[in-house]
């Protein structure tokens, strides 16, 4: 490992694959360390979110002000925007590994394993399966190529599932969420935006009305929920137009248009333009989405 003025490190970044956004889970960055006796990370925020996993060494985390206690065998979890610092104690520095991750999965994944913007530590959780899963993660990280990109995105989803397995076995009491259907609409849209699904799959899936879910959608999130699936589709749309060199007709077949026709008619009519003109003449993607 480097040696930096607080640390002895390792950090990995990445630019997520093609593959990899499809998947919803995007990981930006991974590193492991061993404290110094000054280590202290912020106060601060970042724009994504993290594990980190505690393999030995004791210290403080806290997160927007709640102060927890973290030793060898717990994981902390750092959110979006959160507020957050942690320091190693002076007789047991500190040894972590964490991975930095975003995506449309994200808030879903640590949802499912009881993991809240208020509850974001999770004490003797470090099984040695799970371990074993970040030793071998390590290794990958370390050498990592292209080519071992399906191999990456297992261990990721394996290490998600080996904490949820554990953290099942606590019994950890889950905070009490009331039935937010339209927020699960939302999710559900983020979800499967480009399956070619409609406000009546959206209505079903929530278990309302499709009149009345839209009424409601609409005054809450200030538009209707097909505005908002089309802004989806279109947003996409243009990112593969301007990062990819997918066809025109390998986009919109993607998207779940059926033919190419369709979806050039209907980015034309959000954006004034047609697909081909948008890749000729927006090479840097400087046309505003809405």
């Amino acid at each position: 490992m480097r040696e930096y003025g607080h640390e002895f490190a390792e950090h990995w970044f990445y630019t997520p694959t093609l593959i990899e956004r499809s998947g919803g889970l995007n990981i930006i960055r991974a590193g492991q360390n061993l404290a110094k006796k000054n280590y202290h990370i912020g106060p601060r925020f970042i724009s994504y979110f993290s594990i980190h996993c505690i393999l030995s060494g004791s210290g403080t985390y806290i997160n927007e002000g709640k102060q927890h206690s973290i030793k060898s065998g717990d994981v902390f979890f750092l959110f979006a925007n959160h507020t957050h610092s942690y320091y190693t104690s002076q007789q047991e520095l500190l040894e972590m590994f964490w991975i930095a991750f975003d995506g449309r999965q994200a808030r879903p994944m640590l949802s499912k394993l009881g993991i809240t913007e208020e509850s974001t530590c999770v004490h003797e959780i470090l099984t040695t399966k799970i371990r074993k899963t970040t030793e071998d993660l390590i290794i990958l990280f370390k050498e990592y190529d292209e080519n071992k990109q399906f191999k990456k995105i297992s261990l990721i989803y394996e290490l998600f599932d080996n904490l949820y397995e554990e953290i099942s076995k606590k019994n950890i009491p889950k905070p009490k969420k009331k039935n937010d259907w339209i927020q699960n609409g939302i999710d559900y849209i983020e979800m499967y935006y480009s399956e070619g699904i409609t406000v009546a799959d959206i209505a079903e899936y929530v278990g309302i009305n499709r009149t009345h879910f839209s009424n409601m959608f609409t005054k809450r999130v200030g538009t209707s929920p097909y505005s908002y699936l089309q802004r989806k589709i279109m947003n996409r749309a243009v990112e593969l137009l301007s990062t990819t060199q997918n066809s025109i007709t390998e986009i919109a077949l993607s998207l779940c248009f059926s033919d190419v026709y369709s979806f050039s008619r209907s980015f034309k009519n959000y954006y004034g333009m047609s697909p081909t003109d948008f890749r000729d003449t927006n090479k840097e993607t400087n046309i505003d989405i809405k």
